[in-house]
């Protein structure tokens, strides 16, 4: 997903990403918060992999991703959503948000509290 914007000043946008689920332990469903960059930034890439029951499984129809909720009033804030051509050419698929300038950021983790607001924000590069 590419989200482009903030919409006015809310600096966040919740996406919950769904799953229609037999029971409460098959239920993959959540909400992510993404931090959203002002105007001028450039837009975060926003990765999440989702999983479906196949039919090699025991129970084929315990759970299936069934969409992306956004509320309507920050629809804007979304460029596009896309899907991996070969997601089995990845060993392992993790949920990611990155700006798109994160090959030239520190790669790191840091702490909000310790750091400067702009080292948190992605703001300095190597």
């Amino acid at each position: 997903m590419d989200q482009t914007r903030s919409v006015g000043n809310s600096p966040s946008l919740d996406v919950r990403f769904t799953y229609d689920a037999r029971t409460p332990a098959s239920d993959f469903s959540r909400t992510l918060s993404v931090r959203t960059p002002p105007e001028a930034e450039a837009p975060v890439d926003v990765f999440m992999p989702v999983y479906y029951a196949g039919a090699d499984l025991p129970n084929p129809r315990a759970y299936r991703f069934s969409g992306i909720d956004i509320p309507a009033s920050r629809t804007s804030c979304v460029q596009g959503l896309f899907r991996l051509r070969e997601p089995s050419r990845h060993k392992l698929l993790l949920e990611a948000v990155l700006p798109r300038n994160w090959r030239d950021l520190s790669l790191f983790q840091s702490l909000e509290v310790a750091e400067h607001p702009r080292t948190y924000a992605g703001g300095v590069s190597r």
